[in-house]
């Protein structure tokens, strides 16, 4: 679950870094976050 909760965590805070930056689709680069395993 823990892996789950991480990944739909990065993509939330995907979403809002392109909002709050004013693009809905920010050519970001793959955020690779340290997964609690």
């Amino acid at each position: 679950m823990d892996v789950i909760v991480n990944l739909l965590y990065t993509v939330a805070a995907d979403l809002y870094a392109g909002i709050s930056a004013g693009s809905t689709a920010p050519a970001t680069p793959p955020t690779t976050q340290a997964t609690p395993e």
